[in-house]
This record gives C-alpha cells, structure tokens and sequence, in this order.
C-alpha cells in the first residue's frame, strides 16, 4: 500500500475540513437566528392547525392529533406541553369569541 504524502494532497485536505466545518458554523447560525421553522400544515400524524408567534425565541402551537388538540409552547429550545383540549371545546371557545365580538360591535 502506498501512502500520498505529497503537500498538494494535505492542503486537499485541510481545504475540505476548512469548508465543512465553515458550512456547520453557516448552518448553526442560520437555524439559530431562525427557531421558529415549524410550518403549520397537515401531515400524516398531526396537523398543526394554528402558529403564535410572541418573538424569535417563543411560539405557541395548537397541534391537531387523534380527535384531540394539544396545546404547545416552544421556548430556549424546549417544546412543553400545555393543555389538551377535546373537539367540543374549542368550539365553545369559538362561539364564545364570537358573542364577545357581537357585544363589541
């Protein structure tokens, strides 16, 4: 077996790790200035029916899964859950915001 010991095959290789760890410093920076990269939409599991978004470290998700509704915050990185909600629920809460928009009006 023979080994390359050439200096044009070391600065290859220094080049190469010089590149991949420069496009991990690009990537961390990019997913931490953008957090918040949960799409609201359907899949096959849940369907995240509404997005809140407070700042650029905080969001709220109302999460739609199985007949139920979960609710969600993301903050410092954690996603704890904060409530689960039947269907009937929240359609009391609708009706409720909208008799409170009738009385405004």
């Amino acid at each position: 077996m023979e080994v390359i010991t050439s200096p044009d095959t070391y600065y290859r290789i220094v080049f190469g790790l010089v590149v991949v760890i420069s496009l991990f410093l690009f990537l961390s920076k990019y997913l931490k200035k953008y957090p918040n990269f949960i799409p609201t939409g359907s899949g096959e599991l849940f369907n995240v029916v509404k997005k809140q978004n407070f700042d650029s470290k905080t969001c709220f998700y109302l999460v739609d899964t199985c007949g139920k509704y979960y609710l969600f915050i993301q903050f410092d990185g954690k996603l704890d859950k904060l409530d689960v909600f039947e269907k009937k629920d929240l359609t009391d809460l609708d009706e409720l915001n909208l008799s409170n928009l009738k009385k405004d009006s």
